[in-house]
């Protein structure tokens, strides 16, 4: 159900948003990023997580949801807060193998990982001419998982994200 819970948030990641994000302060990137203009990045929050999101990214926040979608649809990111009982990095590999099978994702991609001292696991892999990740980072054990989707011109921004990934 969760995993049901997680595509669904990332396909409405790329459907029309109702309203423009906050103004956030602007950061400027100190990055190579491969694209050819220097994106500048908002600082975004949900749920006591904080991250670099492009800037002119329209959002919608709910309860244990975020979706976030780039003006032109060539980014989108979705962000699902589960209470998983003592959640750890083992049941975080077991969640994006699940993803990925179900996303029809490469399982042999799925790897653990550690974002700015958070334990987890993560998947990339391509669908439909996009770049899509998938994550699971835990914390304090509970979950967030991530679904970042990019065209292939702006998969640096989803590594910005994960970069940027942090509690507050």
């Amino acid at each position: 159900m969760k995993r049901t819970l997680t595509i669904i948030a990332a396909t409405l990641a790329f459907t029309t948003f109702a309203s423009q994000p906050e103004s956030p302060a602007t950061i400027p990137v100190e990055n190579n990023l491969s694209t050819q203009d220097r994106t500048h990045f908002t600082l975004a929050e949900f749920d006591g997580f904080r991250f670099d999101l492009p800037e002119g990214c329209l959002t919608e926040t709910g309860r244990n949801t975020f979706m976030a979608k780039y003006s032109d649809g060539s980014f989108g990111v979705s962000m699902m807060r589960t209470d998983a009982k003592a959640s750890d990095q083992k049941r975080a590999t077991a969640v994006v193998q699940g993803l990925a099978k179900t996303m029809h994702l490469p399982l042999s991609s799925v790897r653990q990982t550690t974002v700015n001292g958070m334990k987890g696991a993560i998947v990339t892999g391509d669908m439909e001419g996009k770049q899509v990740t998938a994550a699971v980072i835990v914390h304090k054990g509970r979950e967030l998982q991530i679904v970042a989707m990019s065209d292939p011109l702006h998969t640096d921004w989803t590594r910005q994200l994960f970069k940027t990934l942090d509690r507050k």
